[in-house]
């Protein structure tokens, strides 16, 4: 069996799989293909790709729905990358194209605007190499990194 789908060319190091032209895919099973195609192609209705990413550059993609609460979202970034401990999350809103700076804004803590409204109210940009569906970055600050617990460091 042959895949269906187009590669875009980004650029030299990275390949994006076309999603809009996903014809099938090669488990054999076309039930369960049709509907992860049609579950990849529907994502963008309901859900945002986010990128948490953190200060020191560790990254995880996760699926969020769009009207979730901020306040869910800080939950689910919590339990989906094992951290108790977040001191804010950031938004990436763009890449100053004079300095390289980023311009980005603290998320609220807040059950009172969805993820949604924070996305437009401030215009956070997708990450550029993307095309669909739409990924935003945000970034989570969980603190300075604490040392290990069972390293020579505290024994004496």
């Amino acid at each position: 069996m042959e895949y269906s789908f187009n590669i875009n060319k980004v650029d030299r190091n990275r390949d994006i799989i076309n999603i809009n032209s996903i014809k099938k895919l090669d488990s054999g099973d076309k039930y369960y293909d049709d509907k992860i195609v049609e579950y990849i192609n529907n994502l963008s209705d309901s859900k945002y790709f986010l990128e948490i990413t953190k200060f020191c550059g560790y990254s995880h993609l996760m699926v969020v729905y769009k009207e979730d609460s901020l306040l869910d979202l800080y939950i689910d970034i919590s339990k989906q990358m094992w951290c108790n401990k977040i001191l804010g999350l950031f938004g990436f809103i763009r890449k100053n194209r004079y300095d390289g700076t980023l311009d980005i804004k603290k998320m609220p803590l807040t059950a009172n605007m969805s993820i949604k409204e924070f996305v437009r109210k401030n215009k956070l940009t997708p990450i550029e190499s993307i095309q669909r569906p739409c990924v935003f970055r945000v970034f989570i600050d969980d603190g300075p990194k604490e040392p290990d617990s069972d390293s020579d460091s505290d024994s004496d």
